[in-house]
């Protein structure tokens, strides 16, 4: 995630929609250098507004969706919020549970803008699957020094 970030809060209604913005907000606020929110939204995180065009200009490296929908889907109404950002030149990061290149033509804008599409609900490596058993590393820390 390249820093600062543009925070996009849609057109959240409630700090609790919001949680990621303010939580980036209040603690990482040296990172967070704008936010960009849609006209119905009643929030405010105190940052100055701007566009994905004017926070590239400013500086910003990264759109970072700081906003939690009901289903965690990203609604179609943002979509061309996020090709504005890649257009823009910005990496767009994402927590929902549809991946980011899952909007239509998200993934071909990014890559032909040498942009990153982050979605940090997604792992990119694999994990081994937890079998339950203890692993030979850790029995020893387990074993009482009685």
């Amino acid at each position: 995630m390249r820093k600062p970030y543009l925070l996009f809060i849609g057109e959240a209604q409630s700090e609790a929609e919001a949680k990621t913005a303010f939580g980036l907000r209040d603690w990482a606020r040296d990172v967070c250098k704008a936010q960009l929110r849609l006209p119905q939204s009643r929030l405010d995180l105190g940052l100055p507004d701007m566009t994905p065009d004017a926070a590239a200009r400013a500086g910003v490296g990264s759109l970072v969706i700081g906003v939690a929908p009901v289903g965690g889907q990203i609604p179609r109404a943002w979509e061309p919020v996020l090709h504005a950002a890649i257009a823009a030149g910005l990496d767009v990061v994402s927590g929902m549970h549809r991946p980011l290149e899952a909007v239509p033509g998200l993934e071909d804008a990014a890559r032909n803008r040498g942009v990153a599409l982050v979605n940090v609900r997604l792992p990119r490596r694999n994990f081994p699957t937890a079998s339950g058993r203890r692993s030979e590393e850790h029995t020893s820390e387990l074993q009482s020094p009685i």
